[in-house]
């Protein structure tokens, strides 16, 4: 597996000393959303349904954080949502989340269940090891680079990066800003899935602070 190091030149405010990511990486078999993994989405947002309400879902503290690191005039931006708000928000207004792609449907639901908002990269694209976190000056919101150009923000990833039915190798990146639960259970929810739904093998991971 390959060493990713994460790098930062960049202030996040208030953030700053809060900003960890957090990776898994794992070789993977990769194919259509099966129906454990719908259930298993579908109970996650009913739970949620019953929680919030859709002006509630930029409230979760995760979520808030995440918003905190943008650039001030940014911050209340609706194109500029992070991910996971989009999911609470398709969850709570009882849309279907389910992509029918078992990669990207295991880390929404992760995303959804935790409010951390996470990339999920096709790691054969990423080029090089020595990533870089920093602001995109044209979104005026955190991104992750490699050597090449941007690969994802936490609103979404950078289509060049994004997994298909044949991705064989992930890399996922937890933005953690701020904790909702603990990162460390949605890293470990993350691999018990990723070990369920598409026979992950060669999996590791690592907490980056920055």
């Amino acid at each position: 597996m390959t060493e990713y190091t994460f790098s930062s030149d960049a202030d996040f405010g208030d953030s700053t000393s809060q900003v960890r990511l957090y990776t898994i990486e794992a070789d993977v078999t990769n194919g259509v959303t099966p129906d454990s993994l719908r259930l298993l989405t579908e109970q996650c947002v009913a739970s949620l349904s019953g929680l919030l309400t859709r002006e509630e879902a930029g409230t979760r503290p995760a979520v808030r954080a995440t918003r905190q690191a943008y650039a001030p005039g940014c911050r209340e931006a609706a194109e500029l949502s992070p991910s996971a708000e989009n999911l609470t928000l398709q969850a709570v207004e009882g849309g279907n989340l389910i992509t029918e792609n078992a990669i990207t449907d295991v880390v929404n639901l992760a995303s959804l269940r935790s409010g951390y908002s996470i990339v999920c990269l096709d790691a054969d694209k990423v080029s090089g090891h020595a990533l870089r976190f920093s602001h995109d000056a044209s979104k005026g919101i955190p991104a992750i680079y490699d050597t090449t150009d941007l690969l994802g923000w936490p609103t979404s990833v950078a289509p060049r990066a994004a997994v298909s039915l044949t991705t064989t190798r992930v890399l996922i990146v937890i933005f953690c800003f701020g904790e909702e639960e603990p990162p460390a259970q949605t890293v470990d929810y993350i691999a018990d899935l990723l070990s369920e739904y598409v026979q992950a093998s060669n999996l590791s991971t690592n907490i980056f602070r920055l």
